[in-house]
């Protein structure tokens, strides 16, 4: 990464790629289930609710209140 040390625009456009590549991957996939629920299909509706416990192979997915800590964390951790 020392190449692209001098190029700022890049920068600017890698670190939301790793952002939500990583930390933000669990906000933006419940934010993804909670915006398919407007279809109101009732396996999304109990995804949303009750996240992995409904079906195995959701790890990332958290409920509403630890989506909203990840979510303000990253933002403090970003502004300080």
């Amino acid at each position: 990464m020392v190449v692209f040390r001098w190029d700022t625009p890049l920068q600017l456009l890698l670190v939301p790629q790793v952002l939500v590549g990583n930390t933000l991957f669990p906000l933006l996939l419940a934010a993804c289930v909670w915006a398919a629920v407007a279809t109101r299909w009732e396996e999304l509706v109990e995804l949303a609710k009750k996240g992995k416990a409904v079906a195995s192979g959701y790890y990332h997915l958290m409920p509403a209140q630890w989506c909203w800590m990840l979510a303000a964390t990253v933002a403090a951790f970003l502004a300080a």
